[in-house]
C-alpha cells in the first residue's frame, strides 16, 4: 500500500508543478491525512506561504469586500489561474486519474488487452476511445506510471502499444 501512496503523491506533485494549481496541494494534504501518512515538505511549504500571505492582509488598511476576496484568492495562490479554471482543471485531473486507474486495473487485474480496456473505459466514461487513449498516454508520459516508476514501485511492466496502432484490426 505504501507504494501506491507514493505513486499517488508523485502524480499529485507533478500535476501541481506543471499547473501551479493549489488544489493539488490540498489534494495531497487530504490524501495523506485520510491515509495516516506523513505530509510532504512541499505541502508544508505551500501552507507556510499561504499563512504568511493571509496574515499580511491583516496589516493592510480596510478594503472593500470585493478587494478582500481578490486578496484572499491571491494569498491562496489562485489568482494566476482564475477560480473557475482552477476547479475545472482539477476536475479534469480527477477524471483522468480515474480513467488511467481503470485502464490499468483492467490490464493488470483482468488481463485485458490494452485496446479492449480503452474501449471498455470509453463506453463507461462516455468519451471516445481515441480520447481515452490519449489521456492514458499523457498520464503515463508525465506521471507515476512511467516505466521507471513502475519498476521503482515493483509494478508489472505491462506492454503498451504505440498510440498510432490503435485500430480495431490491431489488438494489443
Amino acid at each position: 500500500m505504501d507504494m501506491l501512496w507514493e505513486m499517488e503523491l508523485d502524480t499529485i506533485l507533478i500535476n501541481y508543478q506543471e499547473s501551479d494549481n493549489p488544489l493539488f496541494v490540498w489534494e495531497a494534504f487530504k490524501y495523506c491525512r485520510d491515509n495516516g501518512k506523513e505530509i510532504p515538505d512541499w505541502v508544508y511549504e505551500y501552507f507556510e506561504n499561504v499563512a504568511s500571505n493571509l496574515l499580511s492582509l491583516s496589516k493592510r488598511d480596510r478594503m472593500s469586500d470585493k478587494r478582500a476576496s481578490a486578496e484572499v484568492h491571491e494569498a491562496l495562490g489562485m489568482k494566476k489561474l482564475g477560480s473557475r479554471d482552477i476547479f475545472d482543471r482539477f476536475s479534469i485531473y480527477k477524471r483522468n486519474q480515474n480513467i488511467v486507474s481503470r485502464i490499468s486495473s483492467l490490464i493488470i487485474d483482468e488481463n485485458m488487452k490494452f485496446t479492449h480496456a480503452t474501449k471498455v473505459v470509453s463506453e463507461e466514461m462516455h468519451l471516445g476511445q481515441e480520447s481515452i487513449t490519449n489521456i492514458f498516454y499523457n498520464w503515463v508520459d508525465k506521471g507515476a506510471y512511467t516505466k521507471e516508476k513502475r519498476k521503482k514501485y515493483g509494478l508489472p511492466d505491462f506492454v503498451l502499444p504505440p498510440p498510432d496502432c490503435l485500430h480495431p484490426e490491431n489488438e494489443f
